[in-house]
């Protein structure tokens, strides 16, 4: 998004984020002016609302997802304050919500408009009902037609949407997520312990995380008693969380409110994970920090060479392709094991 947004500088234009973001978004480039509340109040807002049952329940009903009321405030916001004539929008998702806001300046105002797909709305609501996948779908079209361009983070995500949707390739341009921190030099492991980690959210249905922790669970065992660790940095879904949560001292959550704070828990990891997609053909959105860190990945997959296995090899990354079910803990333990054999004869 950053280097989007610069790219739409460059073009003379001055830049509104009608969408939640962090207050260093002003140190990107001048006259980047952003609506909505700062991310940091979010959550904490959010999950207080939800403990409310009768909150709950209506959040449950939401579509196209419980972010729709705060497109509604910041399509208001751009409309009765920010707009001109001509300018040019782009919408970012996740949430899917987000291109509700593109979808109603292109319709009614004619704007250009740009949708940058970071998630599928249809499969992220794969485990709803028949009628409303239905109904995902049809706004997933809808968006993608309209719009007068498509941005995706891989060659994956692109022929998906040409094969499922018939969309022309020459509407659809491939960016990548990129990298913007500076990673700092990894700490040693103390005393040889093993020390793993997960950046980036989790969804049922589409990335769930819960098989991956029964690998984890065995993999555990292959290691001296407290020479293994796992943290999961970022939000989770409910029953993911309730896992990790009953796995004691070993495993753990964590959240990183900063990008000096995301800078030093990598430096304190050895072994990345990267959870499976069940059935999304685009890569994790983490993928590229990833590579960027130069530690070795472990890539949980349900397939064989998955979008996210082919991006790693043609990055040249240092990973480990776990097929669920066809691979085992004892391998994993002994790919772990040679990096760290590698490690210590290069020091």
């Amino acid at each position: 998004m950053e280097q989007r947004v610069r790219d739409l500088k460059q073009e003379g234009s001055v830049v509104v984020m009608c969408a939640p973001a962090p207050k260093s978004v002003r140190g990107w480039i001048e006259n980047v002016w952003r609506t909505g509340p700062r991310v940091g109040e979010m959550p904490g807002l959010r999950n207080r609302l939800r403990a409310v049952k009768p909150l709950d329940m209506l959040h449950a009903m939401l579509w196209p997802d419980d972010k729709t009321l705060h497109q509604v405030w910041y399509l208001l916001t751009y409309l009765l304050h920010l707009r001109r004539s001509d300018d040019h929008i782009l919408t970012v998702s996740h949430p899917f919500s987000a291109h509700l806001i593109g979808l109603c300046l292109k319709v009614f105002f004619g704007h250009r408009w740009v949708a940058d797909i970071g998630d599928l709305q249809d499969l992220g609501f794969s485990n709803k009902r028949t009628f409303v996948r239905k109904l995902n779908s049809w706004l997933e079209a809808i968006v993608l037609r309209k719009c007068d361009e498509v941005v995706v983070n891989a060659g994956s995500m692109k022929e998906h949407f040409v094969l499922r949707y018939g969309i022309p390739e020459e509407k659809i341009r491939i960016i990548a997520n990129g990298c913007r921190l500076t990673f700092e030099k990894k700490e040693p492991s103390p005393e040889n312990l093993w020390r793993l980690a997960y950046f980036g959210n989790s969804y049922p249905g589409v990335r769930d995380g819960r098989q991956e922790l029964l690998v984890l669970d065995e993999l555990q065992q292959k290691f001296p008693e407290g020479k293994m660790n796992m943290r999961f940095y970022g939000r989770q879904h409910r029953a993911l969380e309730q896992e990790i949560d009953s796995r004691g001292k070993w495993m753990g959550r964590g959240i990183c409110n900063s990008d000096e704070e995301l800078v030093r828990a990598y430096a304190h990891v050895d072994v990345l994970i990267s959870l499976s997609n069940l059935n999304y053909p685009g890569i994790p959105s983490k993928l590229d920090e990833y590579i960027a860190s130069g530690k070795p990945i472990v890539h949980f997959c349900y397939a064989r060479n998955d979008a996210a296995g082919r991006y790693l090899r043609e990055r040249s990354a240092v990973f480990f392709e776990y097929l669920i079910g066809a691979n085992s803990p004892e391998e994993l333990a002994s790919f772990m094991n040679d990096i760290r054999a590698m490690n210590s004869r290069s020091t």
